[in-house]
């Protein structure tokens, strides 16, 4: 390892740790730096890009990502942070090409399924969210937050008792859910 590379990985931790302190702009100072004497360490781009996600400067993350996804196209870690980002800077459409993408490359990919799924539930194309969150039920008919969402997605496009079902099912698991007591009450007076 030169010396340039035993700087670089040094300040690359450095900046992880204060990154994980919370310690954002510490943190973005020292890879910045990194950055300036090792232009070529994708590591220190992707770091950076969560750094400037947390301090909410979406589109600095999307295009650190971005550029790392030029020579890694297919790793889903970053494509979850682009997406993430594209989401927050109400690029809706294009945060779900991606979790497309993420589904292609792993068919059973539960945080693309369920994010494509509340997205689309945001946008008001409630078929396509019930189709997606099925999907992700089939594969994981335990997961519990799936479930929730199926019930809620299946409440907005007026299918009552399905959604009651579904909020019944998850508040056998997590008796203590306010969010299914509240609709439970309320389909139950909508069924009367």
């Amino acid at each position: 390892m030169h010396n340039s590379d035993k700087m670089s990985e040094k300040r690359f931790l450095k900046a992880k740790a204060l990154y994980e302190q919370n310690r954002l702009d510490d943190a973005l100072q020292i890879i910045n730096e990194a950055i300036s004497q090792d232009s070529k360490n994708l590591n220190l781009y992707h770091l950076r890009g969560r750094i400037f996600q947390e301090l909410k400067k979406h589109q600095e993350a999307i295009n650190d990502f971005k550029f790392v996804l030029q020579y890694f196209p297919n790793d889903i870690d970053i494509l979850l942070d682009l997406s993430f980002n594209l989401y927050e800077m109400n690029k809706c459409h294009q945060a779900i090409e991606i979790y497309d993408k993420i589904i292609q490359i792993k068919r059973n990919h539960l945080k693309a399924y369920y994010n494509k799924s509340l997205i689309l539930n945001e946008l008001k194309e409630y078929e396509k969210a019930l189709s997606t969150i099925s999907k992700a039920f089939d594969l994981y008919p335990l997961e519990h937050d799936v479930l929730k969402l199926k019930a809620i997605i299946l409440y907005n496009l007026n299918r009552f008792k399905e959604s009651l079902e579904c909020f019944e099912r998850v508040l056998f698991f997590k008796p203590d859910d306010k969010i299914c007591k509240y609709y439970i009450e309320l389909l139950n007076d909508i069924l009367k």
